[in-house]
């Protein structure tokens, strides 16, 4: 009984993160609010009809602009599939990379890899792909195709092992891209490790210094102090024995 749940929220889970409804949801999401905006727009106008006459002046025109604007969704001049087309190949192309089977990290920095495949015509295409990093926000035209290929609908054997070749490359792909960024952080952090190792060496090279130089100063000034004395204790000398003589 404990796992319903768990089995439902996972479900629940799939089917939010399916391709067909991240296809077709928005797509009604828009269309709903395109019908209430249209509602709402008659309601306007004709409430505007019946207060002020003048202001109709300016709704007429705006509403026929936003009718022109909505005709494109009405029968026979619908874009309804070529819509859902093409947002379903976007969100295959991004799926290709980021739920590919090799995937570590989705907003990894560095270049992501992986196979799109995609039906032209009466072919198949079958392609590398490769998204440069950045945000979120424009994956897909950061998107390009690295290397691709097509096959008839009989070369299945051919375009099996295109796709398996594609996907050891690219995985093979990003694992150099992470080997590069990890040998690049490595060689900064091995720049850094010296930077503060020389630092410190100055730093302590500068402490000796000062030392040093305390130190010649002290010695100096002993040197002195000692020179007095002797200086100091000759000159009693020469007034004792001066003493002595004026005395004999």
């Amino acid at each position: 009984m404990r796992s319903l749940p768990r089995r439902t929220v996972a479900v629940g889970r799939r089917v939010i993160g399916s391709a067909g409804a991240r296809t077709y949801v928005p797509l009604v999401v828009e269309l709903v609010g395109l019908a209430v905006a249209a509602v709402a727009l008659v309601a306007l106008i004709a409430l505007t009809l019946v207060s002020q006459a003048a202001i109709a002046l300016l709704a007429v025109p705006t509403g026929a602009g936003v009718w022109n604007w909505a005709r494109r969704w009405s029968p026979p001049r619908s874009q309804w599939r070529v819509h859902a087309d093409a947002r379903r190949r976007c969100i295959d192309l991004l799926d290709a990379i980021d739920r590919a089977p090799h995937r570590h990290a989705r907003r990894a920095r560095h270049d992501l890899y992986g196979v799109f495949v995609e039906r032209v015509g009466p072919s198949v295409s079958v392609a590398l792909v490769r998204r440069r990093p950045g945000p979120r926000r424009g994956r897909v035209e950061r998107t390009s195709v690295a290397e691709e290929r097509c096959f008839a609908g009989d070369e299945v054997e051919a375009a099996a092992g295109w796709l398996a070749q594609l996907e050891e490359r690219a995985a093979a792909a990003e694992q150099h891209e992470r080997d590069r960024l990890a040998a690049e952080r490595d060689a900064a952090e091995r720049a850094r490790l010296r930077a503060r190792r020389a630092a410190e060496d100055a730093r302590l090279r500068t402490i000796e210094a000062t030392h040093e130089a305390e130190l010649a100063r002290r010695e100096a000034a002993l040197r002195q102090e000692d020179e007095r004395a002797r200086e100091r204790e000759a000159q009693l000398e020469a007034e004792a024995l001066a003493r002595a003589l004026r005395r004999s």
